[in-house]
């Protein structure tokens, strides 16, 4: 785990409900689930839970990714519910990767198999580095609502 991302995590102040959606066999579980399980045992506010997406198919519809059941999918919420943010269901850059292949017509398993290489490769970092993106983008606009509220008051 990257000092930015431990960096991040400790950021969180107040409880933080990580939902990550997923199934077994999910390659891109494989290698992202581990980090963001490892970041929420940092922090005490940080609760994980880890649900099968075929079990939870109404939350999965109301999180997919360009119309798609794309796993896993990471959810953050606070106390009252609201979504702080979002990622999944793989790291932007092989995302578009992917993205590409499919339109170009590659076959499934030729998709799998370009996540999988580029995962091997050391690509599996970036699942760290935009996990400390989101935290820090989230406790900045949570230091951004207390100063607008501080503000207000005087």
């Amino acid at each position: 785990m990257s000092a930015r991302l431990r960096a991040a995590v400790a950021l969180v102040q107040a409880p933080q409900h990580w939902v990550v959606i997923t199934e077994d066999w999910c390659v891109d579980s494989a290698f992202s689930l581990p980090i963001m399980h490892r970041a929420a045992t940092l922090n005490p506010h940080i609760t994980l839970h880890v649900l099968r997406r075929e079990a939870n198919l109404e939350l999965m519809d109301r999180h997919l990714t360009n119309g798609a059941r794309s796993i896993p999918k990471l959810l953050a919420f606070d106390d009252e519910g609201t979504l702080l943010f979002e990622w999944g269901p793989r790291p932007a850059e092989i995302q578009q990767q992917r993205e590409a292949m499919k339109a170009a017509g590659a076959p499934g398993a030729e998709l799998s198999k370009r996540v999988l290489e580029w995962y091997e490769a050391g690509g599996w970092k970036q699942t760290d580095t935009e996990l400390a993106e989101a935290l820090e983008m989230t406790a900045a606009q949570h230091l951004g609502r207390e100063a607008s509220a501080k503000n207000y008051r005087h």
